[in-house]
C-alpha cells in the first residue's frame, strides 16, 4: 500500500476517534469552564427597622425606627437607601444579600442569619440617627468588635469626604459592642445622618440625598477592599470569554449566581475512548495519536477532580462557619435594645 493511501486511511480512522473524544468530553469541558468562574463577592445589606402597622392585627410587629421632624420614617428611608446601594454594587459585579426588600419586621437574629447563609464577606447595616438636640447632625459609623474597626474607619472617612459637600459632618467611628457581636465577617452600622436635624431630615427626604448616601456607602465598601475592582475585571473578562455560561450568572438582582454542576464523572467517556484506542492499537502510526488523546482526557479528568475537591473544601468551610455562628447564637448573651445609641 502506498504511503499516500496509508496516510489517507489514518486520517479517515482518526477523524471519528477525535470526534468521539470531543463529543464525549465536551460536557466536562463545559463544567470545567463553569467551575472556573470567579467566586461571587457577596456583601450583605441590612436596611434597618421595618414593619407596617395594622389596626386589625395588633399582634403584627411594627418597628418604624426614628421619625424625622418632617415625618420621614427611618424604616422607609433605610429601605430606599439599601435598594439603591444594591443597584450600585451590582454594577460593580458585587452580589448582594438583602435582609429585607420590602416593609416588614425582621429580627436581629434573622438579619445575622441572612448574612451567614449568604456567606457574605461584609455586613453593612443601614440606619439613620436621632437625638434630642436638633442641632446635632452628621454621619456616624458603629462597629461591634476590633476586627471590624478597619472597615468602620474606611467607611467613616469616605462618608466624611463625600457627604461634606451636602453639609453632612463626619462623626467618625464608635464602638458598640452589644450589637452584631456574633457576625463572623467585618460588620458596621452606618448612621448616615440625623432625622432630628431639620436640614438633614429635609435632605434625606429627597431622592438625590438618598442616592448620594447609597453611593457614598458603596464607595466606603470599595475603599475598604480594593480587590472588588479586581474582581469586577475578572468577572467581566470571564463573561466575555464564556457568553453562554455567563447568562446563567446574574448579580443584578442581588442573588448569588449558581452554575449547575456536572453530574457523574467522565469515567465512561474515558472507557469509550480507551476501547477505540485498543481496537486501533495494531496500527503503529495511530498509536501516538491515541496516546495523545488519552493523555488529554486524563488531564481534563484530573483538572475537573481538583476543581470539585476545591469546591467541596469551600462548602465545608462555609458549613463550619455557620455551625460556629449558630453555637455562639445559642449561648447566653447580653440583652440589648435594638435602637439604643451611645453618644
Amino acid at each position: 500500500m502506498s504511503p499516500r493511501v496509508t496516510r489517507l486511511l489514518h486520517v479517515l480512522v482518526l477523524a471519528p476517534v477525535t470526534a468521539l473524544s470531543a463529543a464525549a468530553l465536551a460536557p466536562s469541558l463545559h463544567a470545567h469552564a463553569a467551575a472556573a468562574a470567579p467566586t461571587p463577592y457577596v456583601v450583605c445589606i441590612d436596611p434597618g427597622h421595618g414593619g407596617a402597622s395594622d389596626n386589625t392585627d395588633p399582634s403584627l410587629q411594627y418597628d418604624p425606627g426614628a421619625i424625622g421632624v418632617n415625618g420621614v420614617q427611618e424604616k422607609d428611608a433605610t429601605l430606599d437607601i439599601g435598594m439603591r446601594l444594591r443597584e450600585r454594587l451590582a454594577q460593580d459585579e458585587v452580589t448582594v444579600a438583602m435582609t429585607r426588600t420590602d416593609d416588614r419586621f425582621v429580627t436581629i437574629d434573622a438579619r445575622e442569619q441572612t448574612c451567614e447563609t449568604a456567606d457574605a464577606r461584609l455586613f453593612i447595616s443601614v440606619h439613620l440617627n436621632y437625638f434630642k438636640d436638633p442641632a446635632i447632625g452628621g454621619s456616624l459609623v458603629l462597629y461591634p468588635t476590633a476586627a471590624s474597626l478597619p472597615l468602620a474607619k474606611a467607611m467613616a472617612a469616605t462618608l466624611g469626604k463625600e457627604l461634606a459637600t451636602d453639609g453632612i459632618a463626619n462623626g467618625g467611628v464608635q464602638l458598640r459592642d452589644n450589637w452584631w457581636t456574633h457576625a463572623t465577617m467585618p460588620t458596621v452600622t452606618v448612621e448616615g445622618a440625623y432625622l432630628t436635624n431639620p436640614r438633614e431630615a429635609a435632605w434625606l427626604a429627597t431622592a438625590a440625598g438618598r442616592e448620594k448616601m447609597a453611593n457614598s456607602i458603596a464607595d466606603g465598601i470599595e475603599a475598604f477592599d480594593p480587590s472588588i475592582a479586581t474582581h469586577k475585571k475578572a468577572v467581566l473578562a470571564w463573561n466575555a470569554a464564556h457568553p453562554a455560561a455567563a447568562t446563567t450568572q446574574s448579580s443584578a438582582a442581588g442573588a448569588t449566581a449558581v452554575v449547575p454542576a456536572e453530574r457523574g464523572t467522565p469515567w465512561l467517556r474515558i472507557i469509550i475512548v480507551a476501547a477505540v484506542a485498543v481496537a486501533l492499537w495494531r496500527s503503529p502510526r495511530l498509536r501516538q495519536h491515541v496516546l495523545a488523546l488519552l493523555a488529554w482526557a486524563l488531564l481534563l479528568f484530573l483538572r475537573q477532580t481538583t476543581a470539585g475537591w476545591q469546591r467541596a473544601m469551600m462548602h465545608r468551610h462555609r458549613r463550619r462557619r455557620r455551625r460556629r455562628a449558630q453555637q455562639r447564637r445559642a449561648a447566653p448573651q447580653r440583652s440589648s435594645v435594638y435602637d439604643e445609641l451611645w453618644f
